[in-house]
């Protein structure tokens, strides 16, 4: 008998298979919250309490309402998404993508997907929490492409936001208005603001023309707010102009379909149409 064949070749096959029903006898229980998850999701840390869910080998994706990620952060529920350097306010952050939902029109012309806000009637919030490990370029940690590609899917420097983790609970509801994502911005601002060799990097490289489309000046010159840092230190940021805040702050739209998740077409997202028109 060959050992393809062997009584212990066949017993730990038959174990495999056992412990693959097994898990997929334990999905992650659908929270009150409930949109959709789509085909099985694991039991695990990263999809709990979430209303939308998603799980295979291209894709990890979990959007949570306010209520959902505010009681994800205050339980613990999992390490990894905190920032543990901490900012230069002092202040522990959660970075934060904003995903937004409604009974959108679509237009899908030569191929590229439009998204009408205007024509949603009632719209809702929905939250990603983004783990340092998985977007850690850009924060001075190391970066690993494929993890980012699966674990973090959606991700936009425009729509993600690192929020205090005592501000949570003030993420809007509802579709948030141009004032609240401004607002957004604002906040991240205030615990990351420069210091005062960023500043001197950022004027020098920058001429006048340029400060002056995008920041706030008076009888004085360029408005440069101050904010406290750890330890004392005086962190400085230009005042950007509201205009300016528009195009640098988004929270993307999406809808929920039978078999997946529609986006619009990334050249939308850039353009900064996918605003609320000024809304207040």
């Amino acid at each position: 008998m060959g050992k393809k064949n062997s009584k212990e070749a066949k017993a730990l096959r038959k174990a495999k298979v056992q412990a693959k029903r097994n898990k997929f006898n334990n999905p992650v229980p659908r929270p009150k919250e409930y949109v959709k998850h789509f085909g099985y999701v694991p039991n695990e840390p990263r999809f709990y309490n979430a209303a939308i869910a998603w799980s295979n080998s291209q894709m990890n994706l979990a959007l949570r309402t306010k209520e959902q990620i505010v009681s994800y952060v205050k339980e613990g529920i999992e390490e990894g998404y905190v920032n543990p350097i901490g900012t230069r306010s002092g202040k522990q952050v959660v970075y934060i993508s904003c995903f937004r939902t409604g009974d959108y029109s679509i237009s899908n012309e030569v191929n590229e997907m439009t998204f009408d806000l205007s024509s949603a009637k009632e719209e809702k919030s929905f939250y990603a929490i983004r783990h340092i490990e998985d977007i850690g370029s850009g924060l001075g940690l190391s970066f690993n492409n494929k993890k980012f590609e699966l674990n973090a899917p959606f991700y936009f420097p425009l729509n993600t936001f690192m929020v205090p983790v005592d501000s949570l609970d003030k993420l809007p509801d509802k579709a948030p208005t141009d004032k609240e994502l401004v607002s957004l911005g604002k906040q991240e601002e205030s615990v990351q603001a420069m210091n005062e060799h960023e500043l001197d990097n950022l004027l020098c490289a920058s001429n006048e023309s340029e400060l002056r489309e995008n920041y706030e000046f008076n009888e004085n010159g360029l408005i440069i707010e101050e904010f406290n840092g750890k330890d004392g230190e005086v962190l400085y940021q230009p005042k950007k102009k509201e205009e300016t805040w528009l195009k640098c702050t988004l929270s993307m739209p999406f809808m929920v379909v039978d078999k997946g998740i529609m986006f619009p077409q990334k050249e939308q997202m850039e353009t900064y149409n996918i605003h609320n028109g000024g809304a207040n």
